[in-house]
């Protein structure tokens, strides 16, 4: 097998092109253009500074599910019907004939359903229970 032969024709070419590119960035006289003394130059330009927040957002940053809800129970016992209050001081009033037990004072997390229409579970935003897992 014979050796590829090679022409520095095409090499030759791109590096003259190139050249004449840069050779039109240089100021009359052969030396490259200086900036006015006066004026800052891009790497000298202070950063704004960072906006200082307003204070907290008016609603939850993180979307959360509407269906759950996080918070301490405050009616619990052997149920069917339960209270929970959430941190932001929501109440809500749960019916889940098979909840189980949950202990006042304690958090949990539950998946809400549609309120029962028959279940009056005192004070608070009806729901039903899907499910309940107590928060350790």
């Amino acid at each position: 097998m014979q050796p590829l032969a090679y022409d520095p024709w095409p090499l030759a070419v791109i590096v003259a092109g190139g050249l004449m590119l840069t050779a039109g960035c240089a100021a009359p006289g052969g030396s490259a253009p200086q900036p006015d003394a006066g004026a800052p130059s891009r790497l000298s330009r202070v950063p704004p500074s960072p906006l200082s927040p307003s204070g907290p957002p008016k609603r939850p940053s993180d979307d959360q599910p509407a269906d759950r809800i996080a918070g301490r129970v405050t009616r619990g016992g052997a149920g069917p019907c339960y209270a929970v209050i959430t941190d932001d001081g929501q109440e809500y009033a749960l019916y889940g004939p098979t909840a189980g037990t949950l202990r006042t004072g304690g958090y949990v997390r539950v998946r809400l359903g549609p309120p029962v229409p028959e279940a009056d579970c005192g004070p608070g935003t009806p729901a039903a229970i899907v499910s309940v897992e107590p928060v350790e």
